[in-house]
């Protein structure tokens, strides 16, 4: 039992280390690249609010290196993380095809992420502020103020992001066609989901792929849990080693966070969004065959407007990381795909 729960423990370890070394790695650039600046933005606490907001700042970077008079403008949303200067610097995909579009980069931090802390703490009373629906108002009132200012209002706006920010970049464009041209939402998760036991499904294949010794350790070690939770004297080791997610919500800010308030609010959010019945157009959806997202997301053409791009043997959100040499044949083929599709809706 201690052999199978063990596994489980170099697998999360594993893991940590692979994410570790990609952070480190991805951020060397080259000394003679122009750095982009960093910026402010006031912006409104409560986009509903009938008597007013108060206002707050919010962290953008912009890259005018590769811009030309007249050029596509490119919105990265950023989700639950911290921006970096690096985003937007660096040999990530979506700066390249601002080079070969003559394109403005903007990177915009996500309320409540990073440096962009509308209210200064993360109370129950704060943290209300901290939804999608003031997120995509964000967006629409940064893109709006910005473009005035800066004289870029009859610029084609082409907005983009990754997992959470995938989403929020899809629902900018088919709430506010008027203001973006175009989206492109890589590993994008269409479709709440409380008790998503897909997702272990899709790590199963993927392990399958890579390893079928790897794939039969970790199914022992699940078994082994399984037998565990069949006898209540091991109850509180697996406890222990274990973190459960919504009791720790209960935990942290109290019994009204619940399973029950939880479900209500992913019932909540697949009537306002939708879920899976996606329409508008020119929008573009890519996912990974590893990546157990992909379950939530569009990995099929919904029409000629609407085409998804799915990559074998891609994880989450790789066809928006910096290149690399080596990158495989697939994932450089599914960026070309992209690019060539945005570059065709920028010529109409």
């Amino acid at each position: 039992m201690a052999r199978a729960l063990g596994w489980l423990l170099v697998l999360l370890l594993c893991s940590c280390a692979q994410s570790f070394l990609w952070r480190q790695t991805r951020g060397a650039s080259s000394s003679k690249e122009k750095l982009p600046t960093e910026g402010w933005f006031w912006q409104k606490l409560d986009h509903f609010s009938k008597n007013g907001s108060r206002l707050w700042r919010q962290r953008y970077f912009i890259n005018d290196a590769f811009y030309k008079p007249g050029g596509p403008i490119l919105l990265k949303i950023d989700g639950s993380l911290t921006a970096n200067i690096y985003h937007v610097s660096v040999r990530n995909t979506w700066v390249t095809y601002a080079e070969r579009l003559g394109a403005l980069c903007l990177l915009l931090e996500h309320r409540f992420y990073g440096l962009s802390q509308p209210t200064g703490d993360l109370s129950i009373a704060s943290l209300r502020y901290l939804s999608s629906r003031q997120a995509l108002a964000d967006i629409v009132n940064f893109q709006t103020k910005v473009a005035k200012k800066t004289g870029l209002t009859t610029n084609k706006w082409v907005v983009f992001g990754c997992s959470y920010g995938g989403f929020l970049a899809v629902w900018s464009r088919i709430k506010h066609p008027d203001l973006f041209a175009a989206a492109v939402g890589s590993s994008a998760p269409m479709l709440a989901k409380a008790n998503f036991y897909e997702y272990f499904e899709g790590v199963q294949r993927s392990l399958g792929t890579y390893s079928s010794e790897c794939l039969k350790a970790v199914k022992e070690a699940f078994l082994q849990v399984v037998e565990m939770l069949k006898r209540q004297k091991y109850y509180s080791k697996l406890k222990s080693d274990f973190i459960y997610y919504v009791q720790q919500c209960t935990d942290f800010f109290g019994p009204e966070f619940n399973y029950d308030s939880l479900n209500t609010g992913i019932t909540s959010t697949n009537m306002y969004y939708h879920g899976f019945n996606v329409t508008g157009s020119k929008i573009i959806f890519s996912n990974g065959s590893f990546d157990p997202w992909n379950i939530l997301g569009i990995t099929k053409d919904i029409s000629k407007d609407l085409p998804a791009v799915f990559i074998e043997g891609a994880g989450h959100c790789s066809d928006f990381h910096e290149l690399r040499d080596t990158d495989s044949a697939e994932l450089i083929q599914a960026r070309e795909k992209i690019f060539h599709i945005l570059q065709n809706w920028l010529k109409e």
